[in-house]
C-alpha cells in the first residue's frame, strides 16, 4: 500500500480502480467551485453556507473574515491545480492526492471542533462537507484497490 501512496516514479501508470479517477475529477471540480466561490462570493459563503453573522461584527472584523475566506479559496485552488496535474499527467500520484485531500479535510474538522465559533443555528454547508469527505474517502479506497491482484494476474505479469 505504501508503494501506491508514494510511488518510486511519478508517471501515468495508475494501478487503482478506474472509478477512483472519476471520483477525483468530481471532487476536484467541487473543490474548485468552493474555492472560487470563497474568493469571489465570500460574503455569501460566510453567511449562508457557514452561518456566520457577519452583520454583527465590526466592518473591520468582517473584512478580515472575508479576506481569510478569499485566502482559503486561493489555497483550495492551488490544491486543485496539483490534483489536476496528477489526474492528467502523473496518475501514479492519484492515491497521494486523495490522501492529501483527506488529511486536509480531517484537520479542518479538528480545527472546527477545537476552536468553535458561536453562531445562531447550524450552518447550511455541514452535510455537504461531510458528504464530500465520504466521497473523497471512497475515491481514496478505490485508488488503492489493485485491479490486477488475483493469483492469475500475478502469473500473467511475470
Amino acid at each position: 500500500m505504501l508503494s501506491s501512496l508514494l510511488p518510486r516514479q511519478a508517471d501515468n501508470d495508475f494501478g487503482g480502480h478506474r472509478s477512483g479517477l472519476w471520483i477525483l475529477a468530481v471532487v476536484l471540480l467541487l473543490l474548485a467551485a468552493m474555492g472560487a466561490n470563497s474568493i469571489f462570493n465570500g460574503h455569501y459563503v460566510a453567511t449562508k453556507a457557514d452561518g456566520l453573522p457577519l452583520g454583527s461584527y465590526t466592518s473591520g472584523a468582517a473584512l478580515v473574515i472575508l479576506r481569510f475566506y478569499a485566502m482559503w479559496g486561493v489555497s483550495q485552488l492551488t490544491i486543485v491545480a496539483f490534483g489536476i496535474v496528477a489526474l492528467v499527467q502523473y496518475r501514479a500520484l492519484v492515491p497521494f492526492v486523495f490522501l492529501l485531500l483527506l488529511v486536509e479535510q480531517i484537520v479542518w474538522r479538528v480545527v472546527h471542533y477545537a476552536l468553535p465559533i458561536a453562531k445562531p443555528g447550524a450552518s447550511g454547508g455541514t452535510w455537504f462537507i461531510y458528504g464530500l469527505l465520504a466521497v473523497t474517502f471512497i475515491g481514496f479506497v478505490l485508488s488503492l484497490w489493485q485491479r490486477n491482484s488475483g493469483p492469475t494476474a500475478r502469473s500473467i505479469q511475470r
